[in-house]
């Protein structure tokens, strides 16, 4: 009842063709070749393959950043959260630990008080970087 024949001997034609130049697709016919304005029938290599640079960037990055999110969901919720919290938490402790260094380090007026603005500073914006920060932004 409306079940397609599957040829799991067949190559992905999507996968191989839509990194071609002439790769082609309509709603009625599927993929069709725009070289030979026929549907793929070959078994291991197109003979008019000719390799379109931009789309097939395009679809390795997207392979790419859809690998690594998927990576990313593997982990659960929890561990996510425990994650953002040790790196944030982590972040902000180094940024007060070099400010207060830098505080007990030096007797010059300057950088006695400037050294831990800076630092707490940047541990704050960190903290709050990487808490709030979405999957996919930490990945690029």
């Amino acid at each position: 009842m409306g079940l397609e024949k599957i040829n799991f001997l067949e190559p992905d034609f999507n996968k191989f063709c839509r990194r071609c130049k002439y790769y082609q697709w309509t709603p009625s016919s599927g993929i069709i070749c725009g070289y030979s304005k026929k549907k793929p029938r070959f078994s291991t290599n197109c003979s008019d393959f000719v390799i379109d640079q931009k789309r097939a960037a395009e679809m390795d990055y997207k392979n790419l950043m859809d690998s690594k999110l998927s990576t990313l969901n593997k982990v659960g919720m929890g561990q996510k959260i425990l994650m953002r919290v040790v790196i944030s938490t982590s972040s902000l402790v180094i940024g007060i630990g070099i400010g207060l260094f830098g505080y007990f380090a030096t007797d010059h007026p300057f950088t006695k008080y400037l050294t831990p603005i800076i630092f707490c500073s940047l541990g704050v914006i960190l903290f709050f970087r990487f808490l709030f920060t979405s999957d996919k932004e930490l990945l690029e």
